[in-house]
C-alpha cells in the first residue's frame, strides 16, 4: 500500500488543527435576554478527523467573519460523503467548548457556504450525541447564509441544554467541501443574526468592563446620557475616560485630559447640569469612552475597549440617492434622515448648483421624501434639505445626482441591432 495518501492526509490534519485554540477556557454564553454564544468555527477546541475526511482551514471564497473558516474534506463537491445516519461514528467532527448559564431550549444559527446542491450540508448536536432537532443543515448558497430553518420535523434547528456549566457543541460533516464560518446559538427564537452575526464571544473570566449602554457605535437621539456598562469580574473600581477626541480616551491616563475620575458605580453621566458637558452633548458630534476596570491592590489595570456613539446633526442627512450618485432613474424620490429635533422640512431642488444653494422661501414639509417629477436624461441635479426645529432652520448640505444617460439609435452597419446608454 503506498504511503503518499496517509501522508497527504495528516498534512491537511496539521493545517486544519493549527485552527483551534489549544487549552483555552470555554466559550463564555452572554447572560443577557437573548442568551448568546458566537462562534467562529476556526476557534474549535478540537478537530476530530474521520479519514479520509476532516475539517480544514479556508480563506477563500472571501466573505468570511473572523479569520477564515472550516470546510470539509475533499473540498471538491462529491455528495454522499456525509450521512443522514450514523454521522456521528462516521463522519468528522468540530468541537466547541462552552459554559451555558441558561438551560433549555437554544436555537441553533450556522453561517456557511456551499460551492453547489452537493456541498451545502452539515450537522450539528451536543455532548456528541445524534440530536433529531439539530439535525441537517442545508442549503448554503454561494454566498455566505445563515441557516436555522429548514425541512424536517421540527422545522427550527435547536439543542436542549440540560444543566448550566460546560457543555460540548459538535458540528459534523454531512457532505464533502461544506464551509462553516460561524455558529451562534440563542434561547430567543425571535433571533435573527445578520452579516457577519454577533462578536465572538468572549471565552474564560471576564476582566475588562463589556455591554456598554449606548451601544458602541450606536446613534444616540439624546443630548445627555448615562453611560452604563457590565463590570469585570475582578474589579473594585472604575477608571472613566470620556471626550471627543479618539486619541485623548484611547492614550488617556489618570493624568490626562479624557479622564474623569475614578468611581465605584457602573454607570457615569454626561451632559447634563454638574456633570461633563454641563451644556448639553453637541449635535454633530460622535463622543469616546473607556472604562478601566482596577483590582483590589490599585496597581492591576485591564485597560478597555474604546466604544463610541453619536448625537446626529441638526441638518439632514443620510440623503438617498447618495451624493454624487450616478445612473439614477428619471422618476426618482428623493429622501434622507431628518436633523435632531427637526419638525419641518425645506426641500430645494434644481439644475444649477448656485441657484439651489442660495434659494430661500420653500414651502415646508413635515415628510422625508419628495418628489421632483420626471427628470431629464444625462443631467445632474442638485437639491438641499433645511431642518426647522421650532428655534431656528438650519440650512442644509447641496447634495447632487446624474441621471440615466440618453437612448441613442445604433451606430452603423457593423453596430449590434441594440439600444446603447450612454
Amino acid at each position: 500500500m503506498s504511503k503518499k495518501p496517509m501522508y497527504l492526509f495528516s498534512v491537511v490534519l496539521v493545517l486544519g488543527l493549527v485552527c483551534g485554540v489549544a487549552s483555552a477556557d470555554p466559550f463564555q454564553q452572554d447572560p443577557g435576554p437573548d442568551g448568546i454564544v458566537s462562534m467562529e468555527a476556526e476557534n474549535f477546541d478540537e478537530n476530530v478527523p474521520n479519514p479520509p475526511h476532516t475539517w480544514i482551514f479556508v480563506t477563500d471564497p472571501e466573505g468570511f467573519s473572523g479569520t477564515g473558516a472550516m470546510q470539509s474534506t475533499p473540498t471538491d463537491p462529491g455528495g454522499g460523503a456525509g450521512n443522514d445516519t450514523g454521522y456521528v461514528e462516521n463522519s468528522p467532527r468540530l468541537d466547541f467548548e462552552v459554559n451555558f448559564t441558561k438551560t433549555g431550549t437554544h436555537y441553533i444559527w450556522i453561517r456557511g457556504y456551499g460551492q453547489d446542491g452537493n456541498s451545502d450540508s452539515c450537522h450539528a448536536g451536543i455532548n456528541g450525541e445524534d440530536v433529531p432537532s439539530a439535525y441537517r443543515f442545508w442549503s448554503f448558497t454561494t454566498s455566505y447564509t445563515w441557516l436555522n430553518v429548514t425541512d424536517g420535523d421540527p422545522p427550527r434547528r435547536t439543542i436542549d441544554v440540560p444543566s448550566a456549566g460546560v457543555h460540548t457543541v459538535n458540528v459534523w460533516m454531512r457532505e464533502d467541501a461544506c464551509i462553516v464560518d460561524k455558529i451562534v446559538l440563542t434561547t430567543n427564537p425571535d433571533y435573527t443574526p445578520t452579516g457577519e452575526g454577533p462578536e465572538e464571544s468572549h471565552r474564560g473570566p471576564r476582566l475588562k468592563a463589556y455591554h456598554p449602554s449606548p451601544d458602541d457605535g450606536e446613534l444616540y437621539m439624546d443630548t445627555w446620557a448615562s453611560l452604563s456598562w457590565s463590570p469585570g469580574e475582578t474589579a473594585v473600581s472604575h477608571d472613566v475616560y470620556f471626550g471627543e477626541n479618539f486619541a485623548d480616551v484611547n492614550d488617556g491616563t489618570p493624568d490626562s485630559s479624557g479622564f474623569q475620575g475614578n468611581q465605584g458605580e457602573t454607570f457615569y453621566i454626561v451632559g447634563f447640569p454638574g456633570y461633563p458637558y454641563p451644556d448639553g452633548l453637541i449635535p454633530g458630534t460622535t463622543y469616546y469612552w473607556r472604562i478601566d476596570e482596577v483590582e483590589a491592590d490599585g496597581a492591576t489595570i485591564h485597560k478597555g475597549h474604546i466604544w463610541s456613539f453619536s448625537v446626529p446633526p441638526k441638518t439632514a442627512y443620510y440623503p438617498d440617492p447618495a451624493d454624487g450618485a450616478e445612473m439614477i432613474a428619471p422618476d426618482v424620490e428623493l429622501s434622507w434622515t431628518e436633523g435632531f429635533g427637526t419638525k419641518l422640512h425645506y426641500v430645494y431642488f434644481g439644475d444649477n448648483f448656485d441657484e439651489v444653494n442660495n434659494a430661500a422661501g420653500a414651502a415646508p414639509t413635515g415628510t422625508t421624501t419628495y418628489t421632483p417629477g420626471p427628470l431629464k436624461l444625462a443631467k445632474t441635479y442638485y437639491w438641499r434639505v433645511d431642518e426647522f426645529d421650532i428655534i431656528e432652520t438650519h440650512k442644509g448640505d447641496v447634495w447632487s445626482f446624474t441621471t440615466q444617460g440618453a437612448l441613442r439609435e445604433p451606430l452603423g452597419a457593423r453596430t449590434p441591432l441594440m439600444a446603447l446608454w450612454i
